[in-house]
């Protein structure tokens, strides 16, 4: 595994990138959760109680309850969205952090027709990592996805809500 702190920019994100705290904390404040599962973290980046770690797998292992997903950006984000797609009604809530790249197959097959709530970050973060260079941001924007659990839309044909985050410079990791 490469030290370049632009692994995660160029497809090959190491999976120690992770989310700043500030920035989860942010996003349960605003939607009024508490996240209890991290779909994919290990013990040391986890933001919920409980985590999927890569042994366990998060494409086999069932989900449930108020979940964070931060997955490694590249190649298999379809992947995870798939699986996003087949467990949110086993969930309250999956919350999906993922760079707007709204001209993909993935965003218009994948998201589009299941998703809830869609909220395009105002600002780029700074995912943390061991070879991060302090105070640089991505050089791509964020969106976070929402996909509600039952009584919730669910590719019901109804059009997702769109919104704005506008998280501050801590928030987003600066």
């Amino acid at each position: 595994m490469s030290n370049n702190s632009t692994d995660m920019f160029q497809g090959n994100r190491a999976e120690e990138f992770e989310t700043p705290i500030a920035f989860v904390k942010y996003i349960e404040d605003r939607l009024e959760v508490v996240f209890t599962l991290d779909a994919a973290a290990d013990e040391n980046n986890t933001k919920a109680p409980v985590w999927i770690d890569i042994e366990e797998d998060c494409f086999k292992a069932r989900w449930g309850g108020t979940v964070w997903l931060n997955p490694p950006y590249g190649r298999k984000i379809p992947n995870f969205l798939e699986r996003v797609n087949s467990q949110t009604k086993n969930c309250d809530l999956i919350a999906v952090l993922l760079p707007a790249r709204v001209c993909t197959r993935w965003f218009h097959d994948l998201v589009v027709p299941y998703v809830s709530e869609i909220y395009f970050i105002k600002g780029r973060l700074n995912h943390h990592h061991h070879s991060s260079v302090d105070n640089s941001c991505a050089p791509f924007p964020s969106m976070l996805l929402i996909y509600r659990g039952e009584g919730g839309i669910i590719g019901d044909g109804k059009e997702a809500e769109w919104n704005t985050l506008e998280p501050t410079l801590r928030q987003r990791g600066n």
